[in-house]
């Protein structure tokens, strides 16, 4: 690796901290579009420097390199102990008053919410995958590349409408974000 890609290296790590940190910030200080913007906006910049720093292995490599600081974020609070984990929820509970009971009406709202947010998801992800496919795959040759590419984009696409999903208080609107990305992505990959 040469001097001007280390350097591109370097930024794009530290890019990727910003970006980390930004989403972390937004997650935790409810209603901060602006730090979600901020950290989408940095990840990306960060997975484009890596590919200019070093091609395809630069983007394997940066990959690599947020997965182990994210374990390293989640990790944190394990080496805490169990005390230093719970300690927030314990403190949000005493802030709080009564919880509200457990009703049958929130019961059905909790598995509707897992099932938009995991099934569901999965099928619009899946059904986007197969869009990208038929998009991508070559006329002549092997589409083993594109087949590849199209499993691992799945996966990242149902990551990223779960959490989407996830972000919605409303179970009105998980149902027709849902139903949007379902047809959404039917539409491209049948038709």
């Amino acid at each position: 690796m040469t001097g001007i890609a280390f350097t591109l290296f370097l930024i794009a790590t530290a890019s990727s901290l910003v970006g980390l940190a930004s989403l972390y910030l937004a997650w935790k200080t409810r209603q901060r579009p602006a730090l979600i913007l901020i950290g989408w906006a940095c990840l990306t910049a960060s997975a484009i420097l890596f590919t200019f720093a070093n091609g395809d292995r630069g983007l394997a490599q940066g990959g690599v390199i947020l997965m182990s600081l994210a374990c390293l974020l989640i990790l944190a609070p394990l080496l805490k102990g169990v005390d230093g984990m719970h300690a927030y929820v314990r403190k949000a509970r005493s802030e709080t008053s009564e919880e509200a009971p457990l009703t049958a009406m929130r019961v059905l709202q909790n598995i509707w919410t897992f099932l938009v947010s995991g099934p569901i998801a999965g099928i619009a992800a899946l059904l986007a995958s197969a869009a990208m496919f038929r998009l991508l795959k070559p006329e002549t040759g092997n589409p083993a590349t594109v087949g590849v590419s199209a499993i691992i984009l799945a996966i990242l696409l149902w990551a990223l409408f779960s959490v989407l999903m996830l972000m919605e208080a409303r179970p009105i609107r998980r149902t027709i974000y849902a139903a949007g990305l379902c047809t959404v992505s039917a539409l491209g990959a049948f038709l």
